[in-house]
């Protein structure tokens, strides 16, 4: 059940700053996870956008984008939530579903806040393995099927890239590090068709 996983909201948040000593001790403690989870959120976020404009025609702006997901986690640190970004599972299904603006996000989240707090009794009744299989369902409807064309031509960096950044979140079970590491290939790969060519 949810509830076995911790404890849910019963009512809006307060405004208070987190209680963190202001050291230096504790800035590199804090240091890398929160480099670690930016870089996530940042790329998530952008690929977000580029799904986005891809699937509406829309124009979108990557560096306004990137300074409301900061003050947006910075806001979430102050009421004692926990960073956040654009998340392509959820703007997909908005997608799929007719919403295309900004509002259409605003409306999912603010109505998942109200479920949460209106119906948390019932929520935390929902089994965990239900939770699972969305997740799976979104994967799979999230999922580029496409990309596995790549592995027809080993020869091509983006084989290379996605077998990489695979591998490397799959050994270090780190998202950030799995996903500079395909950075690295990706660039390596670039410079090194720029210098055959």
């Amino acid at each position: 059940m949810i509830r076995d996983l911790g404890s849910l909201p019963t009512a809006f948040p307060s405004f208070h700053f987190p209680a963190v000593p202001l050291t230096l001790e504790s800035f590199w403690i804090i240091l890398p996870a929160s480099l670690a989870m930016a870089a996530v959120g940042i790329l998530e976020s952008l690929l977000t956008l580029e799904i986005t404009e891809e699937k509406t025609e829309m124009a979108s702006y990557p560096a306004q984008e990137c300074r409301g997901l900061g003050i947006a986690n910075l806001a979430a640190a102050c009421v004692g939530g926990v960073g956040g970004c654009g998340m392509i599972g959820q703007t997909v299904g908005n997608l799929r579903y007719g919403g295309k603006g900004r509002l259409s996000i605003f409306v999912s989240g603010a109505f998942l806040l109200l479920l949460m707090i209106s119906l948390h009794p019932w929520v935390a009744q929902v089994p965990v393995a239900a939770l699972v299989a969305i997740m799976v369902m979104v994967s799979i409807s999230t999922f580029s099927w496409e990309s596995l064309k790549e592995f027809k031509n080993p020869q091509k960096s983006s084989f290379w890239v996605i077998l990489v950044t695979t591998f490397v979140v799959v050994v270090t079970k780190n998202l950030a590090l799995g996903v500079l590491a395909g950075v690295i290939v990706f660039n390596l790969a670039a410079w090194r068709s720029e210098r055959s060519s």
